[in-house]
């Protein structure tokens, strides 16, 4: 498919769905396949676990994921130690989760594995971010988990896939018409450069945005309540900002 290639040109993708079973792994697998064909270079990892035979939730088949020579990939340190095909250790991070420290590591032949990278927005932001510094990578590409969209947010990855099929719903009109909202969410125009500079670090709290583009201290108290929020744009002007709320 003609996509693959504007993949390249982006050099990080997202693949996210509407739910569970809608398609992204076998997606993943595709992009994964088209760009070892093309001999690009290529660092992968997703936010849930991605590659186990059977899926731990609905104990159904999973598509399984494999890894050809010169691949880079990142997961968690048990999954790492479970593999079967050889690879080399390039990098281990500092923060250690559940499943042990976060290890990126270079396929030396094909092989299958279990992928369990950053599951939070910020560490997957620095490891798209950094990977392509560390190592010769052409494109990284990340695997979505449920139906979080939080990965495909332009400060993560700067292409995405959206997988969307009747696992979601077996309605078409229902199928239709969230896919076309998720899709109009996505083309909402950016906000200015120099807003955006203002609000990236700011992660939790809803905050209004005055005509001058200060921004205001969190607001107290329910602050999504209609009567509330007629009363905060009274006085700050017509801009709230929620962190999250789109993803």
């Amino acid at each position: 498919m003609p996509f693959v290639d504007q993949i390249v040109r982006y050099g990080s993708l997202s693949v996210v769905g509407l739910g569970k079973n809608t398609g992204k792994t076998e997606c993943l697998r595709y992009v994964m396949r088209r760009l070892f064909e093309m001999q690009k270079v290529v660092a992968v990892t997703s936010i849930g676990v991605d590659g186990e035979r059977t899926d731990q939730v609905t104990h159904t088949a999973k598509p399984e994921i494999f890894l050809d020579r010169g691949m880079y990939f990142t997961t968690a340190a048990s999954y790492y130690l479970d593999k079967r095909f050889g690879a080399e250790i390039c990098h281990v991070g500092e923060h250690t989760t559940v499943l042990g420290k976060m290890v990126t590591a270079r396929a030396l032949e094909r092989g299958k594995m279990i992928l369990a990278g950053p599951s939070d927005t910020v560490s997957l932001q620095e490891w798209v971010r950094m990977t392509p510094k560390r190592f010769p990578v052409d494109v990284c590409l990340v695997d979505g988990a449920i139906s979080r969209l939080s990965p495909a947010s332009p400060v993560v990855t700067a292409s995405m896939v959206l997988a969307t099929g009747a696992a979601y719903s077996p309605h078409m009109k229902t199928l239709v018409e969230r896919t076309r909202y998720i899709y109009d969410t996505i083309c909402l125009p950016g906000a200015p450069e120099e807003l955006v500079k203002k609000l990236e670090n700011i992660t939790n709290g809803v905050r209004a945005i005055t005509p001058q583009g200060d921004v205001t201290e969190p607001i107290t108290g329910q602050a999504l309540l209609p009567e509330q929020v007629r009363q905060v744009l009274e006085k700050c002007g017509n801009k709230l900002y929620v962190p999250g709320v789109v993803s």
